[in-house]
């Protein structure tokens, strides 16, 4: 790789499909220009050598006719031959990549391993259907609707665990770009609070917690402090994602009401926060804007957002209770 003049960035891909309908799925490679392996080079579990079908069709890039895509996740990433990145033909190892992985399962088990019940989103988060089109009618304004409650719980959840799970790997460690690992959650955070310790790691786990325990019991997620701000912006982000990774028909989510509110999350970033200030933290041209002594800071008021002010609640609303500890 040394040899190459410019940069080399590797891209991996990885889909999984549930195949729906066989003689469809082989037909559609068929019209494709795809031929089966011969019955002397098939393997005795793929007889019909689906393997070469689904290939095929995923070359086009798009859906798969008679399958249902349950994974489509990529990594990409600049190779550095001074970290002993090298090509994969000239790779004296083998080439690993680490996906996002057990959403699902691991929401599972919290939930049951706790002995939870899961909330019930409809009598808490009742919607009022109206049509008659007055501006002033409550009924007609947004709704926070079962449904969306429901992914964002997802959300939360899983962002929770995700938090405790590298708070617990990482501890006091430093986090670079360099760091060994596969960080799920604290690399996505702005890079001021990368050299924060594990104290400060659970502590943001939790928020994600309370802002769970706000839906849990029927509210509004209102963050009540910078870490709550900043987890329920990423909460917002990943929850079209847990919808693309469930099958309405055929889960709990799908028994939920439908309303016309459902899934609006651009109203969810509008309405929950007091404003947006924390998101201008990731922006790597604004350094220093985190500082209440800094001029840009003062003139637009935004107070203090050092790593260290993440939990100190805001006047509004009531702040969380010091004494509830942790959930794990």
């Amino acid at each position: 790789m040394k040899d190459l003049p410019g940069k080399v960035v590797r891209i991996a891909h990885l889909r999984e499909f549930h195949i729906t309908d066989e003689d469809a799925l082989m037909q559609a490679a068929s019209d494709e220009g795809w031929e089966p392996l011969p019955a002397s080079e098939s393997d005795a579990d793929d007889p019909r050598d689906l393997l070469g079908a689904v290939m095929t069709l995923t070359e086009s890039g798009g859906w798969i006719t008679g399958a249902a895509t349950l994974e489509d996740q990529s990594e990409a990433g600049l190779l550095r031959a001074g970290q002993g990145d090298e090509l994969t033909e000239w790779s004296p190892v083998p080439i690993t990549v680490q996906f996002h992985h057990g959403w699902r399962l691991r929401r599972t088990v919290r939930d049951t391993s706790a002995g939870e019940e899961q909330p019930d989103l409809v009598t808490l988060f009742p919607v009022e259907e109206c049509s008659c089109g007055d501006e002033d009618c409550e009924n007609c304004s947004w709704q926070l609707t079962p449904r969306t409650a429901d992914l964002l719980l997802t959300a939360l959840s899983v962002l929770a665990d995700q938090a405790y799970d590298d708070a617990d790997e990482l501890r006091d460690q430093p986090l670079t770009n360099q760091q060994p690992g596969d960080w799920e959650l604290f690399t996505r955070l702005p890079s001021l609070t990368w050299s924060a310790d594990r104290n400060w790691r659970r502590r943001m786990a939790r928020a994600f917690d309370d802002l769970t325990d706000d839906l849990e019991h029927g509210r509004w997620p209102r963050p009540t402090c910078t870490a709550e701000e900043m987890a329920l912006h990423l909460a917002i982000e990943d929850a079209p994602g847990c919808l693309d990774d469930i099958d309405t028909r055929n889960t709990a989510h799908g028994t939920l009401p439908e309303h016309r509110d459902d899934y609006d999350w651009d109203a969810c970033s509008d309405l929950f926060f007091q404003d947006h200030d924390v998101l201008m933290l990731l922006d790597a041209r604004l350094d220093g804007i985190e500082d209440p002594d800094g001029e840009v800071n003062q003139r637009l008021g935004m107070g203090d957002l050092r790593t260290a002010a993440w939990f100190e609640p805001f006047a509004h609303p009531d702040a969380r209770d010091p004494g509830r500890g942790f959930r794990r």
